[in-house]
C-alpha cells in the first residue's frame, strides 16, 4: 500500500492556495491557446459526457479517464467521498493529503476539499458519493461547488437553519 502524506491544519491553507493557483494558471494557458483543453468541467454537457455514470440505492459513482500527462483540478465536494483508482498511476493533492498511487487503490476524501490530479499514465478516477439522485448532472450540481467562498456560505446557511 503506498504511503499517503497527511497535511496538518497549518499547511491546509497553503495547499488550497497552491491548488487554486494551479487551476488559474491552467485556465490562463488554455484561454491563450498555449495548451489544449482535454477535460471539461463536470457540470457542463461536455464534461458530463466524458464520464461514465453508475447509480445504486443511495450512491452515485462517476468515473473519468484522465489521459497520461494530464492535470485536472476538481470541484469542491459538499460531502465526504470514496475515490477509487481503477486503472493507472497518478499523483494527487488536496488540503488534507497527497500521494502517488497506482491501481488498484481506494481512499477517502473529505468534504470541503478540492483535489488536483496529475495522471502519470492513463488513469481511471472514480468518485463515489451518497445521493438519491438518478441524474448525473443533477447529482453533480447538488454535490459540488466551484469555490470555497460558496462552500463556506453553504456551511453558514446550514448552521443558521439548525
Amino acid at each position: 500500500m503506498p504511503e499517503i502524506a497527511i497535511t496538518h491544519s497549518s499547511s491546509r491553507i497553503k495547499q488550497r492556495s497552491g491548488i487554486e493557483a494551479l487551476q488559474e494558471s491552467m485556465t490562463d494557458l488554455i484561454e491563450r491557446g498555449e495548451i489544449p483543453q482535454t477535460i471539461w468541467d463536470g457540470g457542463t454537457k461536455e464534461g458530463d459526457a466524458q464520464c461514465q455514470h453508475a447509480f445504486g440505492d443511495g450512491v452515485y459513482c462517476r468515473s473519468l479517464l484522465i489521459p497520461a500527462g494530464t492535470c485536472v483540478v476538481g470541484k469542491i465536494h459538499k460531502q465526504d467521498r470514496v475515490v477509487i483508482i481503477a486503472q493507472g498511476r497518478c499523483r494527487f493533492v488536496d488540503e488534507y493529503h497527497e500521494g502517488t498511487v497506482e491501481a488498484p487503490w481506494m481512499g477517502e476524501f473529505r468534504k470541503g476539499s478540492k483535489t488536483a490530479v496529475f495522471a502519470e499514465t492513463d488513469t481511471v478516477w472514480v468518485a463515489c458519493v451518497a445521493t438519491d439522485s438518478k441524474d448525473s448532472r443533477t447529482a453533480f450540481d447538488e454535490l459540488t461547488v466551484g469555490d470555497h467562498e460558496t462552500y463556506w456560505a453553504l456551511l453558514e446557511a446550514r448552521e443558521e437553519a439548525e
